[in-house]
């Protein structure tokens, strides 16, 4: 009874970890690491964050370079990545050019087609359905949000 107690606390943890590290890359920004922080799962994805940022505009940059910068093997970072985020290598990667997409969408002046190269997208079609799939709009909608929120925050 005791051991069931306490598999299913671990279970809760992780979920608790899963969720929390997974709205802290969706939201969160992506250049200021914590510095107070301590657990090392908090650090490995700073680190893992701080290589996909670096090498954004290549294209070719997948979850096995990635798990060679890292210096691990490509299963391990798979784990790793799933047991902290609950989305595959890829998957985080791509939200990760996703995010800094975002960023550059915002940046007046920015072409998508420049963005989509700027974040490692081979494919202006595919960044976009990408980008719909993740955020519920296309880019050139949420450029037209952004012009729009800037525009009213800049009338009050």
């Amino acid at each position: 009874e005791h051991l069931m107690v306490r598999v299913s606390k671990l279970i809760e943890l992780r979920e608790l970890l899963k969720e929390r590290y997974s709205r802290k890359i969706s939201f969160g920004d992506l250049h200021k690491p914590d510095l107070d922080t301590t657990s090392p799962d908090e650090l490995f994805l700073q680190k893992t964050i701080s290589i996909i940022l670096q090498k954004l505009i290549e294209t070719d940059f997948n979850g096995d370079s990635l798990a060679y910068e890292l210096g691990i093997s490509r299963m391990g970072l798979h784990r790793k990545v799933k047991a902290l985020t609950g989305q595959s290598t890829g998957e985080f990667i791509r939200n990760i050019r996703l995010k800094k997409a975002c960023e550059f969408l915002s940046i007046p002046g920015k072409n998508i087609s420049e963005v989509c190269y700027d974040v490692g997208f081979n494919s202006p079609s595919y960044f976009t359905t990408c980008f719909t799939e993740a955020f519920k709009m296309t880019p050139s909608e949420y450029v037209r949000n952004a012009k729009n929120t800037n525009t009213n925050s800049d009338t009050k």
